[in-house]
């Protein structure tokens, strides 16, 4: 079945953690579309990056996530910034700080891995642009890529509909163990 079922047990954990209603109101949050090219081998393994979008009002919101690995690795997972959106042209830009849970000496916490920009074009079919990856630890520097992320099915985001707002999902979200 994919990515989804597996890759996403990292996040299913933290459902429980965000499900309960909102101590003082918010938008309600809806599912908006998931677009991914992670792609796994017989074994389970592969990479990929995933752009998760819900309504928030008019407003969109999401992450961006990038795995790499085995499905019982968790992934890089970064909130979506500065997130403009045309309706009527399908046109997005965001920016993200990618982060990974990890040791980093005195306990387990977010450590950040890379700063991405995008800026591309929704479809029906696919979210097709440039992704600019900024890594600023590593030799590797400055990478821009044209990607082709096609559409996952809707029920992929069944587990963010718990959430009854952003506050609630992001709560829940910034949970390392």
């Amino acid at each position: 079945m994919g990515f989804f079922p597996r890759s996403l047990a990292f996040l299913a954990a933290m459902a429980a953690f965000g499900a309960a209603a909102p101590a003082g109101g918010g938008l309600d949050l809806k599912p908006f579309r998931t677009y991914s090219d992670f792609e796994a081998d017989e074994y389970g393994e592969g990479s990929g990056y995933t752009i998760w979008l819900w309504k928030e009002g008019e407003k969109l919101r999401g992450f961006l996530t990038y795995k790499e690995g085995s499905p019982d690795a968790s992934g890089n997972i970064g909130e979506l910034e500065k997130v403009e959106f045309d309706p009527k042209t399908g046109a997005l830009s965001f920016s993200s700080r990618v982060e990974a849970c990890g040791n980093a000496g005195e306990g387990f916490k977010f450590l950040p891995v890379a700063s991405y920009a995008f800026k591309g074009k929704l479809s029906g079919k696919s979210a097709s642009g440039v992704l600019k990856a900024t890594y600023p630890d590593s030799e590797d520097g400055v990478k821009r890529m044209k990607v082709s992320l096609p559409l996952q099915s809707s029920d992929s985001s069944a587990l963010f509909r718990a959430y009854p707002s952003w506050e609630r999902l992001m709560a829940a979200w910034h949970h390392c163990p």
